[in-house]
């Protein structure tokens, strides 16, 4: 795996209009770097059984706070009562289809103060 940065790529909208560097790393690739070596060292270690357990547990985490984090991620005013939402009533069903309809919701950004 190449760990280097790229500097071919540049991002528009650092401070002045100066374009910025972006590493060729994002987050994401770091998590599943991170999952893959979890889901390995978990098959050595405990065997297919437990490792498949953990990975449906994870899938259940992951869409079970995908409203909160759509919420977050897309700055959302109510983001925290999304959250608290989806914590109280989503385990209903009804509860968490409220959170994601309402995180994804089209809001109104205010305008920037001058």
């Amino acid at each position: 795996m190449n760990l280097r940065l790229d500097k071919s790529r540049k991002v528009e909208g650092a401070s002045r209009g100066e374009p910025r560097m972006r590493n060729s790393i994002t987050s994401i690739d770091i998590v599943v770097q991170a999952l893959f070596t979890l889901i390995v060292l978990l098959r050595l270690w405990m065997g297919w059984d437990f490792t498949l357990q953990v990975l449906m547990w994870l899938v259940v985490a992951v869409v079970y706070g995908a409203p909160g984090a759509v919420a977050v991620w897309r700055g959302h005013p109510a983001r925290l009562r999304i959250v608290a939402l989806n914590g109280l009533l989503g385990w209903t069903g009804i509860g968490w289809i409220a959170a994601l309809f309402w995180s994804t919701r089209r809001y109104d950004r205010p305008a920037a103060a001058l």
